[in-house]
């Protein structure tokens, strides 16, 4: 999600203006092996999806469904889902959030699992799940209570875990829980113990999440460029644990910081895990673009590629991914061979309407765990 809470103001009068640029279709993401001049071992070139002109305000997050080859993003001004496929260069309107109340942001970070679109409802406070099959049916609402719902992810049990950007908590929804359906509330795990956030007004703390291992948790604080890992006392492979926590039985946490050698991903927003490499997706790299050492391509966004050890504590910082298409993008996800970053353009305001999905190729993030910048 982005930085500044300036821009939720802006966002209560949204109108987008129909979206610009060419457009390419996406393929397989390979081309074969070659490149776009038929060399073998080349990147294929970056494909872009384009937003409909709706009002919807600004994309957010994504999330794949493999079964169906789709992919849905999330607008921030009207909790909308839009679609779309690898094949076609336009996404199309799936859910019509209009019954959903309150101050935008109202969607953020969206996962699929098993025929479910689970989204973070941002500003709402609240975990919503849809049916896939059925996205017209309200969906399934669980409240937190309050706070900022920014991103969330799944164990291999369909447990559901989310952060709240102001303040130390993560969220649980139990399988259980959702499976019963009913209005529940989240289970609030503490973190403190390890995260201090800053609750100043305007300031996002943890950010993007993601389950490693099935029993851990990795996630971003994007105030201060720290990544955490998460894991609960008592509960490694424990599905008892698990099933007895569908009784409001919240776990506790143990929180280490990733030593990152010194370095940081300030800003750092979105998360993946692919080919045993973190994914981490920043909006800007700078936030003076006089920084020193700062390299002026990523003032659009890039993909830090970070390489984990010591059981996850610690981690390399590699070659980071640029890309001519990025506009202060928010998030990513996986389809084929390609990784799906989603433009979020939050510099530059709702009505922007050129809002996208830059479809880049699997391979520009290189196995060393670092990545080559193209299309520059």
């Amino acid at each position: 999600m982005r930085q500044a809470w300036r821009v939720v103001a802006a966002l209560v009068a949204i109108g987008v203006i129909g979206a610009g640029g060419s457009v390419a279709l996406a393929d397989n993401g390979n081309h074969g092996g070659r490149d776009n001049n038929g060399n073998r071992g080349g990147v294929a070139a970056t494909t872009v999806f384009t937003m409909p002109a709706a009002p919807d305000g600004n994309p957010e997050g994504i999330a794949v469904d493999k079964r169906s080859g789709r992919f849905f993003v999330s607008r921030v001004g009207t909790g909308s889902i839009f679609q779309g496929t690898l094949g076609t260069p336009a996404l199309t309107p799936f859910i019509t959030a209009a019954g959903i109340t309150g101050t935008p942001p109202l969607a953020t970070g969206l996962k699929v699992r098993r025929g479910l679109l689970y989204v973070a409802g941002a500003s709402t406070g609240q975990i919503r799940v849809y049916d896939l099959a059925n996205p017209a049916a309200a969906p399934k609402v669980f409240e937190t209570g309050g706070g900022f719902i920014n991103d969330l992810d799944l164990d291999s049990r369909g447990n559901v875990f989310a952060t709240d950007s102001t303040q130390s908590k993560i969220f649980e929804v139990t399988a259980a829980q959702v499976a019963a359906g009913t209005p529940a509330t989240a289970l609030p795990i503490d973190v403190s113990s390890g995260i201090t956030s800053d609750t100043t007004p305007g300031v996002f703390n943890l950010n993007g999440i993601v389950v490693k291992h099935h029993d851990e948790l990795i996630v971003v604080q994007s105030n201060t460029g720290q990544l955490f890992r998460i894991t609960f006392r008592g509960d490694d492979n424990d599905d008892n644990d698990h099933h007895a926590r569908a009784a409001q039985a919240a776990p506790t946490a143990k929180v280490q910081a990733i030593d990152l050698g010194g370095k940081d991903v300030k800003n750092g927003d979105g998360l993946l895990v692919d080919r045993g490499r973190l994914l981490v997706v920043r909006g800007s790299n700078v936030t003076d673009p006089a920084t020193p050492g700062a390299d002026p391509r990523g003032a659009k966004g890039l993909i830090d590629v970070v390489k984990l050890s010591r059981h996850d504590t610690r981690g390399r910082v590699g070659t980071p991914v640029f890309d001519a298409s990025f506009s202060g993008p928010s998030t990513i996800a996986r389809l084929g061979n390609r990784l799906l970053v989603v433009n979020a353009s939050f510099a530059a305001g709702p009505t922007n309407g050129n809002f996208t999905v830059s479809g880049i190729a699997r391979n520009a993030v290189r196995h060393s765990g670092g990545g080559g910048g193209h299309g520059h």
